[in-house]
């Protein structure tokens, strides 16, 4: 959140601040949002206020910009494509082409950074799967060749130089505790954490399971991975199945050093979808599983019902019945099948702001890992102006086990080692999402999870910790 301050000396401020100057615009609260976040991942933040030599003026009026140290023209039209920007280093932005007005003027990148944190360059895809998602391959990050490299990532090294080159005197905080240089946070959805006990329970499943095989093949995803889960629990006797695995989750963490979080689904039998989970958390299994997790220092979340969207069932309801359950409120959630609106993702957060929820970790692609919302970082939802900012903050999703193949350990394993290597370089977050009842009939899934955990166990500069505490660790650093 910025602070503001009256016209003044900028070499008066708090060292992690810097002195910032918008001229009145339409968009100059969307760009103001871009740049708060940029600025967050350099450790730094915005005092906004009529300054009269400002570190940052975002304007056209040459008389301020060219007694600014940076100097930014807000595009006359939305930015699109790759331009040239500091040090000749490619900066990815949606929708337009940026022209540089003035000499000393440097690219609109808070307000493309805006419109990746947005995702509006989402709502002109037309393509999308069988839930009416967006494909990875079909964003402007893969028309970019940007799934692995964060357009906002490029802002902040840009602005970073812009702001060493000019002199200006800061002293950021640290972006992340301790002094560690990335964070992970471990999840789980808990999709399937006990087989069926009746008949009519696991015709229920298969169904269900069938239903997605058809719809991939018929939306040209190939019946590689659904059938074979089809099958498996077809085929499968019951001593090969996994069922209530998660000591098995809890000692591959413990053995490490390390907590997750699992997101559990609160549906009844009466309001829950036919794609959602068909366990009941009422029972007292499930009560006592909760009790153990958290007294032994792992987190308890929501896993929201596949049509929470539409109201069916209504998130705040949902958080109600979980909460009775766990014997607190929730503080996290992520949606079942990463089931967000299509037309307007964001709004979903603001709908989980409202529920009295702190984060959500529901916006990745469901198709491949990568930064869908074009950053690596925690971000706070946009705001319209005149709205009271939420105390709520987005961990986004970077890469889930179905993402990867599930029998080749191999290639598992490398991905996932390149995706934290490259989470590591850029200082960022990596969320990583492994779902509760694969354990058996994954191998690659099993083996690429145990060797990142065992990876991140003997990094000395990550911070591993719970979503729960990261986004607490968010929300305060950056107020």
């Amino acid at each position: 959140m910025a602070i503001h301050v009256p016209s003044a000396d900028r070499n008066t401020l708090a060292d992690h601040a810097i002195a910032v100057r918008f001229d009145p615009a339409t968009d100059a609260h969307l760009a103001r949002y871009g740049l708060e976040h940029v600025l967050s991942i350099l450790g730094l933040r915005a005092s906004i206020g009529d300054w009269s030599e400002p570190t940052i003026y975002r304007g056209d009026d040459p008389r301020i910009g060219r007694r600014a140290a940076i100097w930014i023209v807000p595009f006359t039209e939305p930015p699109h494509g790759r331009v040239p920007a500091h040090a000749d280093a490619p900066i990815h932005c949606p929708d337009a082409q940026p022209t540089r007005r003035f000499d000393s003027s440097v690219f609109d990148f808070p307000r493309a950074a805006a419109r990746w944190l947005t995702l509006d360059a989402e709502r002109r895809i037309a393509a999308r799967d069988a839930y009416g998602r967006v494909r990875a391959a079909h964003s402007e990050l893969a028309r970019l060749a940007a799934l692995h490299d964060p357009p906002v990532a490029n802002y902040a090294a840009m602005l970073k130089g812009l702001i060493e080159a000019a002199g200006a005197r800061v002293r950021p905080r640290p972006v992340w505790p301790a002094g560690k240089r990335f964070a992970v946070a471990l999840t789980h959805d808990v999709d399937q954490p006990e087989r069926p006990l009746r008949l009519a329970a696991a015709l229920r499943s298969l169904k269900r399971t069938a239903g997605h095989a058809a719809k991939a093949i018929g939306h040209d995803r190939g019946p590689s991975r659904l059938p074979t889960r089809f099958w498996s629990r077809l085929m499968l006797p019951p001593t090969a199945r996994s069922d209530w695995d998660f000591d098995t989750w809890l000692d591959v963490e413990a053995a490490c050093g390390l907590r997750s979080a699992f997101y559990f689904a609160a549906t009844t039998r009466r309001n829950r979808h036919g794609l959602d989970p068909d366990y009941e958390i009422s029972r007292r299994r499930y009560r006592a599983l909760f009790s153990k997790l958290e007294s032994q220092g792992w987190e308890v979340g929501l896993h929201a019902a596949y049509d929470s969207i539409n109201g069916r069932p209504p998130v705040a309801l949902q958080c109600a019945r979980w909460s009775q359950s766990a014997g607190r409120p929730a503080t996290g959630v992520r949606h079942h099948f990463l089931n967000v609106r299509h037309d307007d993702p964001i709004d979903t957060l603001r709908t989980h702001a409202d529920a009295g929820l702190s984060y959500d970790s529901s916006l990745g692609f469901n198709d491949a890992p990568g930064f869908r919302c074009g950053t690596a970082w925690p971000f706070r939802p946009f705001e319209a102006p005149g709205r009271h900012p939420r105390r709520f903050v987005e961990l986004p999703l970077t890469l889930a086990d179905m993402h990867l193949p599930a029998d080749d350990v191999c290639t598992a394993v490398r991905i996932v080692m390149d995706h934290l290597q490259t989470v590591r370089r850029l200082g960022g977050l990596a969320v990583l999402d492994w779902h509760v009842g694969h354990w058996h009939t994954c191998p690659a899934w099993r083996e690429s999870y145990r060797a990142a955990c065992r990876w991140l166990a003997a990094q000395p500069d990550v911070w591993v910790a719970p979503p729960r505490d990261i986004a607490a660790w968010w929300l305060s650093n950056t107020e």
